[in-house]
């Protein structure tokens, strides 16, 4: 099994024993015509999510994001914060 499948489960698992459902939201899908990322989501990122993937810290451990590869929790930037907020 992958890393970044077995890091995904393990922070779902973790959500689940909390009751939290924050796992829910992160569909990622990927064209296989182009290199881009596609996030589908049933709710906003939070303003404090991965600057790649929009992963809480909490939760985020070692994961792939396809346009930086495998990475660690980035803060993200105040451009990115104020747009999520928005669109909250």
């Amino acid at each position: 099994m992958p890393r970044y499948v077995l890091s995904h489960l393990l922070s779902v698992v973790h959500d689940l024993m909390w009751g939290r459902e924050e796992w829910f939201r992160m569909s990622v899908t990927y064209s296989p015509t182009d290199s881009t990322t596609r996030v589908r989501s049933w709710e906003p990122f939070q303003p404090n999510g991965c600057r790649w993937c929009g992963s809480p810290e909490r939760t985020h451990g070692y994961v792939f994001a396809r346009s930086v590869g495998f990475h660690a929790w980035a803060e993200p930037t105040v451009a990115q914060r104020k747009a999520r907020m928005k669109a909250r």
